[in-house]
């Protein structure tokens, strides 16, 4: 019997040790700013490199991410710039990270119907409305 408790007082041991070895973290912080002015990116993706664990940054671009001890860098991405990829160092405050404005113009878009049809039926509509209407009062023209 008494064996059978050390078995079990064992196996318990390495699965609290394995669990406490495997939860090593560390906290990573830091503030996203727009290159250009100085405006904090709001909303912004960041995680690490291996994307097991990422966040997002708050309305002034700074951000807070738990991270393995093993992740070596991060990847910072967000629409309208440049992604940006940082290497952790000793430090876990990265203080302010400049992200370049990637301006990307689209092609004009020209919405148009397949048929007008319906366009030349509602201008009749209208007008069999309005030209029983002789006269407008005054006060609706102006």
């Amino acid at each position: 019997m008494n064996q059978y408790i050390f078995k079990i007082w064992v196996l318990f041991l390495l699965l609290f040790v394995a669990d406490v070895l495997c939860a090593q973290t560390r906290l990573v912080s830091g503030i996203l700013k727009d290159e250009e002015s100085g405006a904090g990116v709001a909303f912004a993706v960041i995680s690490d490199v291996k994307r097991d664990n990422g966040t997002l940054s708050n309305e002034s671009g700074a951000f807070l991410l738990r991270l393995k001890i093993s992740a070596d860098s991060l990847v910072i991405e967000s629409m309208g710039y440049i992604s940006k990829r940082i290497a952790l160092g000793a430090h876990d405050d990265l203080g302010v990270i400049l992200l370049k404005p990637e301006i990307t113009l689209l092609p004009e878009v020209n919405i148009v119907p397949e048929d007008d049809a319906y366009l030349f039926e509602m201008l009749q509509r209208c007008k069999r409305i309005i030209s029983p209407i002789k006269e407008f009062p005054k006060h609706i023209l102006s």
